[in-house]
Order: structure tokens, then sequence, then C-alpha cells
């Protein structure tokens, strides 16, 4: 099992738990933004949302460490948005760099991210897609061709 990893945020500790399939699937949307952190705003805007995917979707969730009250009767939708603005309230200028190097961790612990070798980190060179994997095309791939090739035109 991997280890959890851990982000202060506000001059608080939290443990964030290995991500389950429900919390991979609410981040999804946000992990290729908060890694590749182009706009450093952005960036760590999309990290807060992964790590409140992370804890919100683990079994021990306490809603109440998120200024979330018990009576309020919130979709998980709006659980998410409310533990995200949570995050960004609390954070402080100068922990936003340990964003990344907290989504990096949670995302290597559930297998999303691979390590980079060394000279691949420093060349800044990406993996070539293989051609086995490579979907197939065609010249003629057009709608237009489609249409005529199934006889609707």
């Amino acid at each position: 099992m991997a280890q959890p990893s851990q982000i202060t945020i506000g001059s608080k500790n939290y443990d964030l738990p290995e991500m389950n399939f429900a919390a991979i699937e609410r981040a999804w949307p946000f992990i290729e933004e908060a890694t590749l952190m182009l706009d450093p705003i952005r960036g760590t805007a999309a990290g807060l949302r992964i790590i409140a995917a992370c804890l919100l979707e683990d079994e021990n969730f306490e809603e109440t460490r998120f200024g979330i009250r018990p009576e309020a009767e919130l979709t998980m939708d709006e659980k998410f948005e409310a533990v995200t603005l949570f995050f960004k309230k609390q954070l402080k200028a100068r922990e936003l760099e340990q964003v990344r190097d907290a989504i990096i961790a949670v995302l290597k612990n559930a297998d999303l991210i691979r390590d980079v070798e060394q000279g691949e980190a420093e060349a800044g060179q990406e993996a070539s897609p293989s051609m086995e994997t490579a979907p197939a095309t065609s010249p003629n791939s057009s709608p237009q061709a489609v249409r005529e090739a199934v006889g609707t035109e």
C-alpha cells in the first residue's frame, strides 16, 4: 500500500490518502493542468481540486474539517466546491509551490504518473507514441467520405 502524502495548507497538515477510483474520476479533468503548471495560478487551483477530490472521496472524509455544517444538505459536487473554496481561502502564498509536489506524490501513489529519468527530465523529452498503439487513420475519413462509404449519400 502506498504511503499517504502530506500537505500543509494554512498552517494545517493534511494527510492525502491513496486515491480511490471515485477520487480519480472527480480529479481527472484537473490532472493535466495541475501537473504541467503552465500558469502557476490555474495550475495551483487545479491542484487544490485534486486534493479536494482525494479527501472528499475518501471513506474517512469529515466535512466539518472544511467548514461544511453537518445539517447542510449538499450534493457531492457542492461539497467538492466547498472543500476547494476552503483550501483556496486557507492556502498562503508561501505554500503555493508545495501544492505541485503534493499532487505529484498523490499521482505517483495512484500509479497515474511514472518517475521520469533524470536525463529525460533535463532534456524535456516526451515519450514518442508507438505506432502499434496509434489510432488507425485514413486520408479519406472525412464526414463526406464516411457517408459515401456507408451509402448514405
